[in-house]
């Protein structure tokens, strides 16, 4: 987190020194964070506490922090992290040559009551902050990214002496702004409260997927582009689709997407990370999916299984397994955002969106596996058509098909659920030993039946 917001701090060539505050437990472990790196400079200073009931507030560490300071100051909290970068904000902070504070829209009212909401004039100078509302009237937020011009810094302290709140620096900026002119600055990209675990693993998949989808990842790769006129074939009432243009693009496939570093991982290990983007639309009645295929065996009886991760919007993956040629299960899985899917040996497999946003999949396997379209192409689809409303339809050109299970996403015990594919990979390869042995997908299956058929739920 520190890295983060040192990299950030670093854009702004007119800081001058960097005070990191800290407690007594956990001073040393600063110290070595720093030397680690000839390139971080700072200064330690540790409040005096041990523990939380005994620490002094930020508020007041603050104060005793910059009593000794003659300078203005930028100041953020450790818990911060944020996307976009601080160079505006301080060129603002120039032309005003008053306190500024970032502001960041939560978009969500319901969020907003975690927080300090801000109401800001014209001009942009703060008129209020309401601590924690019930009823929030904006979804604009005050975040701990402050910038104090050395005037201000004097106020700390006489703030604390008046006895007021000594932790939260909200009420802090709320009780200066009744005193002199405070603005906002509204941040762009992505900030988040670092609070709880769960917010630090949300921030790790933002990192993750921003990485993943970078511009410029994206703009090396050319995708295939899969048109509408070669989903006709595999759709539930092509006729009622005579408004869509043949050449229209349904789905874009960028195949092996990654850096450098992955992309040297990935080639060791015989494996490839594909990314496929689907935005929202309807095919007649039915939802926007993918043809459908399914993996040509390799290894005498066993096909490829895959693990895909949903990096953005909620996905539907209709998995249908073979004996031969026969199908002997049917499964329809639900994933949202971050969660992961096995794809099983011997599948074949449909992606869906039903959501209202554009989705983004991303899948590794066997780098050099074959595929093949001809099962769904030939019977006119999968096993079965999912239509608006959530709505199943069997495909009658299988002659006999098992009923469809419906199945959440849910924990794998060899795949870590909080990292990203590739991060799992790089840091516990072991975990995806199945992809280049598919005999050995049983020994991380999850259902307590068919030893395929488990590892569909993940």
């Amino acid at each position: 987190m520190v890295d983060y917001v040192f990299d950030k701090v670093a854009e702004i060539e007119d800081v001058q020194s960097v005070v990191i505050s800290t407690n007594l437990r956990f001073q040393e472990q600063f110290r070595d964070w720093l030397s680690s790196d000839a390139r971080r400079r700072a200064e330690i200073m540790a409040n005096g506490s041990y523990s939380e009931e005994e620490k002094p507030g930020a508020i007041a560490a603050l104060a005793r922090i910059t009593s000794a300071i003659d300078d203005d100051c930028l100041i953020i909290a450790g818990d911060n992290f944020f996307t976009s970068s601080l160079k505006p904000m301080f060129h603002a902070f120039q032309e005003r040559s008053s306190a500024v504070i970032a502001l960041y829209d939560v978009k969500d009212l319901e969020l907003a009551k975690q927080y300090s909401t801000v109401a800001v004039d014209a001009e942009g100078r703060i008129r209020s902050l309401n601590e924690k509302p019930a009823k929030p009237e904006t979804t604009l937020i005050g975040t701990c990214i402050y910038m104090f011009p050395k005037r201000v810094l004097h106020r700390l302290k006489e703030y604390v002496v008046e006895g007021s709140d000594r932790d939260s620096p909200g009420r802090f900026v709320g009780w200066l702004c009744k005193r002199e002119p405070v603005y906002g600055f509204v941040l762009g990209g992505r900030w988040l409260d670092i609070g709880t675990i769960d917010q630090y693993y949300e921030a790790n998949q933002v990192l993750y997927v921003e990485k993943v989808l970078s511009p410029s990842l994206l703009e090396s790769r050319l995708p295939a582009i899969r048109r509408f006129k070669e989903l006709v074939p595999v759709l539930y009432d092509s006729a009622s689709c005579r408004n869509i243009h043949p050449e229209w693009p349904v789905y874009e496939v960028f195949s092996n997407l990654c850096g450098e570093e992955e992309r040297d991982m990935l080639l060791k290990r015989g494996l490839r990370y594909d990314v496929t983007i689907m935005p929202p639309m309807m095919l007649g009645s039915e939802y926007v999916k993918t043809l459908g295929h399914r993996h040509l065996p390799f290894a005498g009886e066993w096909g490829p299984p895959e693990v895909y991760e949903v990096l953005e919007g909620e996905a539907r993956l209709l998995i249908q397994r073979y004996q031969e040629e026969e199908i002997v299960d049917v499964s329809l899985v639900k994933a949202e955002t971050g969660d992961k899917v096995l794809i099983p040996p011997n599948c074949g497999h449909v992606m869906i969106n039903t959501f209202s946003s554009r989705l983004v999949v991303g899948n590794l396997v066997l780098r050099f596996s074959l595929h093949t379209y001809r099962p769904f192409i030939e019977r006119r689809g999968a096993a079965y058509y999912l239509l608006e409303d959530d709505r199943l339809v069997r495909n009658q050109y299988y002659p006999s098909v098992p009923e469809v299970r419906m199945v959440d996403a849910a924990p794998s015990r060899s795949i870590d659920e909080q990292l990203g594919l590739l991060v799992s990979l790089s840091s516990g390869p072991e975990s995806f030993a199945f992809l280049n042995h598919p005999w050995r997908f049983e020994e991380i299956s999850r259902f307590k039946k068919d030893k395929c058929a488990r590892g569909v739920q993940v």
